[in-house]
């Protein structure tokens, strides 16, 4: 590479000294000077030679010329221009002279020469032409071109192959915890996971094969290669993961699905090859890849230029699965929240053949997991039992991930009011700004939107509380909060896992009631409903394409992944059947709502005075129709 690098500046400095050299004016003339027609800026034919009017050019002269003038000193007009030769005599009135080096380029400034005019032309005297110089000069220039290029290439291509090098063998994305490492071994355990006690009796099968695996293939058992963890985000996968690693005592090697994603063509494949060397490297080891789907999407969601790559990669993810020898003491944990997308080569018997779901919590689980986060925030130690207790009733539906923040938050909110416990009053509105939103009080709204909302929420209450197929409502708030709410009614949690079309119906019901409570009170609706109406579309679109509560469609499923499959007919029946169910819902909404307007304004003016309503409160503002609890039936 040096050698190059001496021949270039050998060649520049060559084509340096050549282009400094000055043509020889003047001293040995050439014989012959051409009259010729200006026009537009190009020379006509020769028209005749004329030697003798040649004048000696002063190459000192020559080099300070300046830009295209006319010189009419002494009577005597004249040119002087950039790279030209200046003319002393005048030849005739209308001719004048012009000397140019030879194979000069004509100068745009030519063109101000009057067309008239005619302008002798000299190609004066330069170096006598030698072919082997020449040849030697157009060699050097065009190789000086050809080494310029290679070498730029050379060193596009060399960090090109620096960066692949550097991605394939240097540092990769996944991370491991080894079990001979005392500072880095995995210390979670089972009894760190509160509640789930029918998972973690389910994963009890795989420590005892990591830790006694010698007893199983003994008896003739094949060992279990792939673990696939099922669940909702936050619902505890990838700490599941981590207290089998640690029960177990191994390596644990943690990576993504988005970690095998490189802009290099072929990297997901090469580093799932990384991730089984590590694994083998450091044996006994648990392998877990949060997200599978990212890599494990089934082939045919696939398409356009991303498609063979992804194809590559889950291949190799197949092959190294299939791969384990029998001393090989490895297991595969994956995650997902999308296990229906997953290619069925990679869940068949022999890879991802196992699967634990799971669910989120319960009652007696959430009360557990609140619990093991009380203890570690500041709360009085004779409270945490009643506190952890009340949290669960309150918190239907969350992942454990939403526990742990909602007692982070009220440790927050406590240490904003500067207290030295935590209370419940803390706890109470961490719920409602996690799974709500946070209190927005700077997003003002004018007094008749606040009596619009107000009545619009006393909707929602007031059907919740009369419905006997429903929950009744625990609170209701006119704050707004989070990302776009004005307010909000908040029902009783459930448990329930099963509803039949009556309870479905009457959660059509409640949604539709703010709308309803508008248009009742108000004679006008307002875009306040847009969640709701949201809302009742998914449900009551669920209730006619998957559950089968509909008798005009039947007990068929037509998800929305599968409208291709649907004709144009069906498609307008299941949406003639929803607005069908909607509309009679809406009006069946607004007789109640007018038959109890005393009680929505009653609802709407408590809101406004106290901005939140609790159970308690609703009780009592329309205790006076309890009957109506079981006498309502919701019509179809």
């Amino acid at each position: 590479m040096k050698a190059v690098y001496y021949l270039m500046g050998f060649l520049m400095a060559y084509m340096l000294i050549d282009g400094m050299q000055t043509p020889d004016y003047g001293i040995t003339k050439r014989k012959m000077l051409d009259i010729v027609n200006w026009d537009n800026s190009s020379l006509a034919s020769v028209i005749v030679n004329r030697e003798n009017d040649i004048a000696v050019f002063n190459v000192d002269f020559y080099n300070n010329v300046s830009k295209y003038k006319y010189n009419t000193s002494n009577t005597c007009p004249s040119i002087h221009m950039e790279d030209c030769i200046f003319v002393k005599e005048k030849v005739e009135s209308d001719y004048f002279r012009v000397l140019l080096p030879k194979n000069h380029r004509i100068d745009n400034e030519l063109s101000k020469i009057p067309k008239t005019k005619e302008v002798e032309v000299l190609y004066v005297n330069s170096p006598q032409p030698n072919f082997v110089f020449d040849l030697f000069r157009k060699i050097s220039y065009y190789l000086l071109a050809f080494l310029i290029m290679r070498t730029i290439l050379s060193s596009l291509v060399s960090g090109l192959v620096d960066g692949v090098s550097q991605a394939t063998e240097g540092s990769t994305p996944f991370r491991i915890i080894k079990k001979d490492d005392d500072d880095q071994t995995v210390k979670t355990r089972l009894d760190d996971i509160a509640g789930y006690e029918d998972t973690k009796k389910e994963v009890l099968e795989y420590i005892a094969y990591l830790k006694s695996r010698e007893k199983y293939i003994k008896m003739g058992a094949k060992l279990p290669r792939g673990l696939l963890l099922i669940g909702r985000p936050g619902s505890g996968k990838t700490l599941l993961a981590k207290a089998i690693a640690g029960e177990s005592g191994v390596s644990f090697i943690h990576c993504s699905g988005s970690d095998f994603n490189d802009r290099f063509i072929g990297m997901g494949s090469n580093r799932v090859g990384q991730l089984f060397k590590l694994a083998r490297d450091n044996s006994p080891s648990i392998i877990f890849i949060d997200e599978i789907d990212s890599i494990g999407a089934a082939r045919d969601n696939y398409g356009g230029g991303i498609s063979h790559e992804h194809n590559v990669t889950l291949n190799k993810l197949l092959v190294e699965m299939d791969g384990f020898a029998d001393n090989e003491n490895i297991l595969v944990i994956a995650s997902t929240n999308r296990h229906k997308s997953l290619d069925d080569a990679l869940t068949r018997s022999g890879r991802f053949d196992r699967k634990i779901v799971i669910d989120l919590p319960n009652a007696n689980e959430r009360k557990e997991i609140f619990k093991l986060y009380l203890d570690r925030i500041s709360v009085n130690k004779d409270n945490k039992g009643d506190f952890a207790y009340k949290m669960s009733k309150k918190t239907s539906g969350v992942s454990g991930a939403d526990i742990s923040n909602i007692c982070n938050q009220a440790a927050i909110l406590a240490v904003r009011e500067e207290k030295e416990v935590i209370e419940w009053i803390h706890l109470e509105k961490a719920i409602d700004d996690i799974i709500i939103g946070i209190e927005k009080r700077s997003r003002m709204m004018t007094e008749k939107e606040r009596n619009i909302v107000a009545h619009h929420e006393a909707g929602h209450a007031l059907l919740g509380y009369l419905l006997e197929d429903c929950s009744p409502p625990i609170k209701v708030s006119i704050i707004p909060r989070g990302v776009d709410a004005l307010g909000f009614s908040q029902q009783e949690p459930e448990e329930k896992k099963l509803y039949n079309k009556e309870e479905l119906l009457s959660k059509v019901s409640v949604l539709l009631g703010g709308r309803a409570a508008e248009e009742v009170m108000f004679g006008k609706i307002t875009t306040g409903a847009a969640d709701d109406i949201e809302k009742v579309t998914q449900l009551v679109y669920s209730m006619i394409t998957n559950y089968g509560l509909n008798e005009k469609i039947g007990l068929l499923s037509y998800e929305k992944s599968r409208q291709y499959n649907i004709g144009q007919n069906k498609l307008d029946d299941i949406e003639n059947e929803m607005k069908n169910i909607t509309d009679n819902i809406y009006n069946w909404t607004k007789e109640i709502i007018s038959k109890h307007e005393d009680k929505i304004r009653k609802l709407a003016e408590s809101l406004l005075s106290e901005e939140i309503l609790l159970g308690e409160d609703i009780e009592e503002l329309i205790d006076e129709d309890k009957e109506l609890i079981n006498s309502i039936q919701v019509l179809n």
